[in-house]
């Protein structure tokens, strides 16, 4: 649990107007900044880590985080609320398994699901994840081959970021 205050807010002044010239047109959006707003976030995280048998490794981890965000009394923010509420997934899901087989050979899988970011329509939840296959030749050179991001050919994981694209 988290108490937030003084926390960035855009607030309006004044009435908003239109340039027209230069082409294109714009709108005027005149706006200060303040620290307007309150809140506070809730979450809660749990890991298993499960050891079957010595060459084997199984872990798991959920995280759930909620962010609350209001305006202060007198304050009008106009864009920052629904950033700080809509940034972050609600629900991430991970699970990893390793594995050290005979002739000194190492698998390791991930995969994670990440929920979609509520405010931010573009972002919806994605499943992803990675394998890696190593060969430990000697206790100083390692060959691998890894692969990452194999559910899916790209997915956003940032409002305004670049696709992560399989390669």
């Amino acid at each position: 649990y988290n108490r937030l205050n003084d926390i960035l807010s855009t607030e309006l002044v004044g009435r908003y107007g239109e340039d027209t010239a230069p082409e294109p047109p714009r709108r005027i959006l005149p706006v200060t900044f303040r620290n307007g707003l309150s809140g506070e976030s809730h979450g809660a995280e749990a890991t298993a880590d499960i050891r079957p048998v010595g060459w084997l490794r199984a872990t798991a981890n959920y995280a759930y985080l909620k962010v609350s965000v209001t305006p202060d009394p007198g304050a009008s923010d106009v864009s920052q609320q629904r950033q700080y509420e809509g940034t972050a997934p609600r629900h991430q899901f991970e699970t990893q398994l390793a594995a050290d087989l005979p002739a000194r050979i190492a698998i390791d899988w991930t995969m994670r699901h990440v929920s979609p970011l509520r405010l931010q329509p573009i972002l919806p939840a994605y499943t992803t994840s990675d394998l890696r296959v190593g060969w430990q030749a000697t206790p100083g050179f390692e060959i691998a081959i890894v692969g990452q991001n194999l559910n899916q050919a790209r997915h956003l994981e940032w409002p305004g970021g670049a696709p992560i694209r399989r390669s």
